[in-house]
């Protein structure tokens, strides 16, 4: 049987312990237990009917049990997976938020930057080929970072 206590709000599964216990002073048992009693032609007694029913729905209710038990930690698993992965992509977006600030900064640096180079004026010392060719391969530099 798969027992759910509606109380808990952490999901967590208990299940019947099919163990004889004592309450009451009365002695409760899982099972019907059956005499073993040796008929005259050496066999023994069968149960009857209901004991071997309520012995099978024992047996049944016990793999049960197992399987709910070992789906239940299953799914912890998965959900326990799902935490992690969760927790990386918000750190993978935060990161990616980060980068595409600094990205955004850098081209805003790197378009002044390019503005200012195109409207330099040529140092009266320097040749003006000289000064031409100096400034297309800082242009060019600048294209490249972007």
């Amino acid at each position: 049987m798969f027992m759910l206590s509606s109380a808990s709000s952490s999901h967590t599964y208990d299940f019947l312990d099919y163990q004889t216990f004592e309450k009451d002073n009365l002695i409760h048992g899982p099972k019907i237990p059956q005499k073993k009693v040796i008929l005259p032609t050496g066999e023994h007694m069968p149960a009857s009917d209901i004991e071997a029913t309520l012995n099978w729905e024992y047996e049944n209710a016990m793999c049960q049990n197992r399987a709910y038990t070992s789906i239940v930690q299953s799914i912890r698993g998965v959900a326990h997976s799902q935490v992690k992965i969760h927790d990386k992509m918000s750190t993978m977006e935060k990161n990616m938020d980060k980068m595409s600030t600094q990205h955004i900064e850098l081209i805003k640096a790197l378009e002044k930057m390019l503005q200012t180079v195109q409207f330099d004026i040529c140092p009266p010392i320097t040749s003006l080929s000289h000064f031409i060719e100096q400034q297309r391969s800082g242009i060019a530099s600048i294209k490249e970072k972007i």
